[in-house]
């Protein structure tokens, strides 16, 4: 599965960035700075710090073949009248729920009746949990970054422990020492890596 040219992304040498932005325009960077050493590169995605593998063979012209590119949007096409249940003009599609005779009485009495209530529930659920997901997955994204990137510089153990303890205090002052692009990287690319309350 190709990656998206659109991607945004960063790339390393070592501890120092080479390029960040979009994915075609940084594997273009990268290709040019360092030509047939390219490959000792790292490319990662900025929100996941997924590593992103690159073929640098060939001339930079011909890194664009390896990327998706945003087509350009069709003729809209008539909604299918059959087969479809739910209401897939608004977006709805029906799919199978199963719950106890209990919950289902409970729904139906509910006002708009089950599926309302049912969406009303999930809605009120990922508001809930919204910044502790989007928190757990900036964590995630920075310990893969920084077990990449980070893992020979001092005090790392102990910054990661206190990234997961969501002490952002000791966090900043454990990778005071560390490079700047790795530091920077950190700071601008994972800003949600800790709590509200612990800023």
């Amino acid at each position: 599965m190709k990656r998206s040219a659109e991607l945004l992304c960063s790339a390393f040498l070592n501890d120092h960035c080479l390029a960040s932005g979009r994915l075609l325009d940084v594997a273009q960077r990268v290709k040019s700075l360092l030509g047939d050493d390219a490959i000792t590169a790292t490319i990662i995605e900025n929100q996941t710090s997924e590593v992103i593998e690159v073929d640098f063979r060939g001339s930079i012209d011909h890194l664009a073949e390896q990327f998706a590119f945003a087509k350009k949007p069709d003729t809209p096409q008539a909604m299918p009248t059959k087969g479809k249940r739910g209401r897939p003009k608004l977006g709805v599609v029906a799919k199978e729920v199963t719950l106890l005779p209990k919950h289902w009485e409970w729904l139906q009495k509910q006002p708009g009746g089950a599926s309302a209530t049912l969406r009303k529930l999930v809605m009120s659920a990922q508001r809930s949990t919204e910044q502790e997901d989007t928190q757990r997955a900036a964590q995630t994204a920075a310990y893969k970054f920084m077990t990449i990137f980070a893992s020979s510089q001092s005090e790392y153990e102990e910054a990661l422990r206190a990234l997961y303890a969501g002490d952002s205090e000791q966090f900043e002052r454990l990778i005071e020492a560390w490079p700047s692009d790795i530091k920077h990287h950190i700071r601008e690319i994972m800003p949600h890596a800790f709590s509200i309350e612990s800023n």
